[in-house]
């Protein structure tokens, strides 16, 4: 039994529901076609000492709350939220735009019934921060410097865009580019030519002028910390003129031994500086001369340089010996460490 009469209670307050709407319609549209039946009126003139618009607005007032309240209901739920801005943007329409103003909201409805707005179109939503994926770094891809650098040495490529890729390099660390430029001196076309000759020098002439800066500093009278800090910027900067491809031959020669100088004379003051005894076994390794580096990385490693970085040059030298065991081992102890693709090859390769 009280099955039956919720669902007809049900139906009966929805049927009472929709009388009241059309009735509420009905008077709206009544109250406004009498305001604007009255401000047509030719005779309109005032009663009594009242405004003959006062009516007018009175009678448009009623039309409009009538209409906005009765479009409310009848609105698609997913539009009737928020409820009071809804009303009263309805409400507005009908007040200030008589008649026109209800076929607005007419065409509203019908609008959002036959054609209704996808939910998921502008849905917003709060997420956290994505934490960083160490295992994505290896599925960046590289090779654009490669592509332009196989682009420039193309004769067979347009002047202009051997050039451009050659302007578009100019970004790239020089250790990467030099011997590409190097070889562009060559060229048979005097515009890439001159410009890799310009970028060489540029980049020559940066690190000599800040050398010569320093050089004039050592003089018998500077104070001992000042004599080392000078001499570890000396030796880093003429190791940047071999690490940068910048010299070669006799000048690469000198600069190597200017290095070693700089370099001793810095720890020969203070020997705590890893770094640099790392630089001297880097060049060590560069003349083939695998004992001091190995005794200059011993050095490195006893005063705090990370070993993880020094496993490139540790299995270099092993490579060099001829331990290939020792090679392996050195490398992978990396492991998925080795970030930059050449050495994440090289790394695969003797793990395999």
């Amino acid at each position: 039994m009280n099955a039956t009469i919720k669902p007809v209670t049900a139906v009966g307050t929805s049927i009472l529901l929709v009388l009241l709407i059309v009735v509420a319609t009905l008077l709206g549209i009544a109250f406004q076609m009498l305001a604007v039946e009255e401000i047509l009126r030719p005779d309109l003139h005032a009663l009594g000492g009242i405004d003959p618009l006062l009516p007018v607005i009175a009678m448009q007032l009623i039309a409009a709350v009538l209409i906005a309240t009765a479009v409310r209901f009848v609105l698609p739920h997913r539009y009737r939220q928020p409820a009071f801005a809804t009303w009263l943007l309805l409400f507005a329409f009908c007040l200030f735009v008589p008649v026109i103003g209800c076929l607005v909201c007419a065409s509203g409805i019908i609008w959002g019934i036959f054609w209704p707005r996808d939910a998921d179109v502008n849905s917003v939503g709060e997420v956290s921060l994505p934490r960083f994926a160490v295992y994505l770094v290896s599925r960046i891809a590289h090779g654009s410097g490669a592509r332009l650098q196989a682009k420039l040495v193309n004769p067979a490529i347009a002047v202009d865009d051997r050039v451009t890729a050659l302007v578009a390099i100019q970004s790239m660390p020089t250790r990467t580019t030099g011997t590409v430029l190097r070889d562009l001196l060559g060229d048979p076309i005097e515009d890439v030519r001159l410009l890799a000759y310009g970028m060489l020098d540029s980049a020559e002439k940066k690190i000599t002028q800040r050398i010569y800066e320093l050089l004039s500093k050592l003089d018998g009278n500077t104070a001992p910390h000042e004599v080392e800090e000078t001499s570890r910027l000396l030796a880093e900067l003429y190791w940047e003129l071999i690490y940068q491809n910048l010299v070669q031959g006799e000048m690469q020669r000198f600069a190597a031994q200017q290095v070693e100088k700089y370099a001793h004379r810095a720890l020969a003051i203070d020997d705590s500086n890893a770094a640099l005894w790392v630089t001297r076994g880097r060049l060590a390794l560069l003349e083939n001369d695998v004992a001091r580096a190995d005794a200059f990385f011993e050095n490195a490693l006893s005063r705090g340089f990370p070993g993880d970085r020094l496993q490139p040059w540790i299995a270099e030298s092993a490579y060099l010996r001829g331990d290939y065991r020792a090679v392996a081992q050195a490398l992978s102890s990396l492991g998925e460490g080795a970030s930059l693709p050449t050495l994440r090859s090289i790394v695969q390769y003797w793990s395999t």
